[in-house]
């Protein structure tokens, strides 16, 4: 998505909506960040957070679970869309 950026007058940066739903709380969160990378993960997903995720196969998603910190507590699963 394209967003203005105060800091840059004159040009639009690109952002990126992250959505995230836990069908166990019926819950549903929508972030906001200007990169795609595995770090944006780190804020969306509980540090405590063991399981599963569905994904689209993204890179960011390997880099995130292959992470020390996540390592061996996480799996994917592709996305069936």
């Amino acid at each position: 998505m394209k967003y203005q950026d105060p800091e840059r007058k004159g040009t639009c940066g690109t952002g990126y909506l992250w959505a995230v739903h836990n069908p166990v709380r019926n819950l549903s969160l929508f972030e906001w960040h200007t990169g795609r990378g595995a770090a944006c993960l780190e804020s969306l997903v509980p540090a405590d957070f063991t399981g599963l995720i569905q994904c689209d196969g993204y890179q960011a998603y390997e880099s995130f679970i292959c992470s020390p910190r996540r390592k061996g507590q996480i799996q994917l699963a592709a996305c069936p869309a």
